[in-house]
C-alpha cells in the first residue's frame, strides 16, 4: 500500500534537475543527523539515465537520476549503529523500510511516501558503508515532450 501511494506522488516530482537536487540532498539530510556525521564521497552519479523498463508501467520518455556515496570517517565497529540510526531518521522523514537485512549484513532499502525516492545504505564486503538515493522516473523537463503532429 505504501509503495502505491508513493508511485502516485511520484507525477508530483517533475523535471531531472529537481530530481538531481534531492538526489544530492537526501543523502547529505540523512548523513548530517549522524553523530559524528561522516564525510560524503561520490561513489556514482548519474543525472539522467533513461526509464527503459520504469517499474511502474508508465511512460517511456522519462528519466531517473541517481547518487551514491561512500560513507567516510565511519569506524566499522559503529555500522550497525549507523544503520540503525538512519532507520529512525529515514522514518522520521516519511520513508518507509522496504528492505532490511540485519542482522545478517548492514543492508537497508526506504521508499519516501511522497515523492518515490528510494534510498538504501549498504555495507561492502570490506565494511565500508555507501549511502544513496534514487529518483522515481521523470520526464526531463516536468513534462511530456510534444507529439509530433
Amino acid at each position: 500500500m505504501e509503495r502505491r501511494r508513493a508511485d502516485a506522488a511520484k507525477t508530483e516530482l517533475t523535471g531531472y534537475r529537481r530530481a538531481n537536487k534531492r538526489a544530492e540532498q537526501y543523502p547529505q539530510d540523512a548523513a548530517s543527523s549522524l553523530n559524528p556525521p561522516p564525510r560524503l564521497e561520490l561513489l556514482s552519479r548519474f543525472d539522467d539515465t533513461e526509464c527503459n523498463d520504469p517499474s511502474d508501467n508508465g511512460p517511456r520518455g522519462r528519466v531517473y537520476v541517481s547518487r551514491d556515496y561512500w560513507l567516510r570517517d565511519v569506524p566499522r565497529e559503529r555500522n550497525a549503529e549507523v544503520a540503525e540510526a538512519l532507520v529512525r531518521w529515514w522514518t522520521s522523514h516519511d520513508f518507509v523500510v522496504l528492505s532490511d537485512k540485519r542482522p545478517k549484513e548492514n543492508w537497508i532499502s526506504v521508499v519516501n511516501k511522497n515523492d518515490g525516492f528510494s534510498t538504501s545504505i549498504q555495507e561492502s564486503a570490506n565494511g565500508d558503508l555507501s549511502l544513496g538515493a534514487t529518483s522515481p522516473c521523470v520526464w526531463p523537463n516536468g513534462t511530456p515532450a510534444p507529439k509530433p503532429g
